[in-house]
């Protein structure tokens, strides 16, 4: 049996392939970027048989031929953040035959190239995808620039930083204190958005067959409008008959691509406006596992040469995810009604962390938030 191995950060993104992967009955040997091992609820997960953390400065790759190298078959490697797919990349050739990993068209510096705003965006519009007007600027480049306000700033490259770096800036005065030196940013038109959406799903066969659940309608965001998703829904397709799902399936075609992804867009009108490819797992990627479209699982099929049958997703109604760690904070923040939130409470079907079949990463987050609390309170 071929073992897999899930890297990624201390987040969402790596637990959603753990429990994917763990409800079909395959446990993971898990490594974690550097992180602060006495917060972790992760790894009391009972779908891990191993765990590492890296230490800062530790060579992913390095600890990869090290130890798992000799393997009788090839371990399948998951990869849940941007830094651990883009060192992957880098690292194909030196990989490609003794671990299965995402790739782009088995091609060293593919994924990483399109990972690079500057070369997404034009390839997403070759497709004939609608981009937003963006420039690609240093901060000291702006006075220079004819820009339109109001601007969203963020980092060129996925791996330049997170969704707490997404800044909305006014006018030029609060941009340049949104920017810092040396590094490259992209500028986009601010679209005030009805709402964002994410095509999610798993490409095979580099990029010629791509299995989808449907769409994930972000209702709420936390922080407020730019950060990460903290309530959606999975819903069918065809409650989005305007979105151009063969324009995307061709990106996805033209890059080569295979792996789990997300594709984010930004609602305005009957206006589709791509955002990004993000090539590895996603934090809401356990939602279509949740629902009934096992993607990680696909993969590991598909990688030890097993015909799977489950490829397509029938949705009879919404699938609803919430994150118990950010979504009651709109409350405090005044964007939400304690009753609106109850409700919504009430249709979840599934959290990012909590999870009756494995119950305990659940019991050890609280605890270790409980205990923040109460340190809080005596401090005071």
């Amino acid at each position: 049996m071929n073992k897999v191995i899930v890297i990624g950060g201390f987040h969402h993104n790596t637990y959603g392939l753990i429990r994917s992967l763990g409800e079909a009955g395959i446990k993971s040997y898990v490594i974690l970027e550097p992180c602060h091992p006495k917060v972790n609820w992760l790894f009391v997960s009972k779908y891990i048989i191993g765990n590492y953390i890296l230490s800062e400065g530790e060579n992913l790759v390095d600890y990869l031929l090290t130890t798992f190298s000799n393997e009788k078959v090839k371990p399948i490697i998951y990869s849940g953040s941007d830094a651990s797919i883009s060192l992957l990349d880098n690292a194909y050739d030196v990989l490609k035959d003794k671990f299965f990993i995402f790739n782009a068209k088995n091609t060293r510096g593919r994924i990483n190239h399109y990972m690079n705003k500057v070369f997404m965006f034009p390839l997403a519009e070759k497709c004939g995808l609608t981009t937003i007007k963006t420039w690609h600027l240093k901060k000291s480049e702006i006075d220079s620039a004819n820009l339109i306000y109001p601007i969203l700033v963020k980092p060129n490259n996925s791996l330049g930083g997170t969704k707490a770096d997404i800044k909305i800036s006014y006018n030029k005065e609060q941009l340049l204190r949104n920017m810092h030196e040396g590094i490259d940013y992209i500028l986009q038109e601010y679209i005030e958005k009805d709402y964002e959406l994410m095509f999610m799903g798993l490409s095979i066969k580099n990029g010629k067959e791509v299995l989808f659940p449907g769409m994930i309608r972000k209702y709420r965001q936390y922080p407020y409008m730019v950060g990460g998703t903290s309530f959606a829904c999975l819903d069918s397709l065809d409650m989005f008959p305007n979105f151009q799902t063969e324009k995307v399936l061709d990106f996805i075609d033209e890059i080569g691509y295979e792996g789990l992804f997300s594709i984010e867009f930004i609602v305005k009108g009957n206006k589709y406006y791509f955002l990004e490819i993000n090539m590895r797992n996603d934090g809401n990627g356990y939602m279509s596992t949740g629902a009934g479209l096992n993607l990680p699982l696909i993969w590991y099929h598909y990688c030890c040469g097993i015909t799977d049958n489950s490829k397509s997703l029938s949705l009879i109604k919404p699938f609803y995810f919430m994150s118990e760690e950010t979504d009651y904070k709109h409350i405090s923040g005044g964007h939400l009604t304690l009753a609106n939130w109850l409700s919504c409470l009430h249709k979840t079907n599934s959290f990012f962390i909590l999870n009756k079949r494995d119950i305990k990463p659940g019991l050890v987050y609280f605890a270790l938030t409980f205990s923040r609390m109460i340190k809080r309170l005596i401090k005071k």
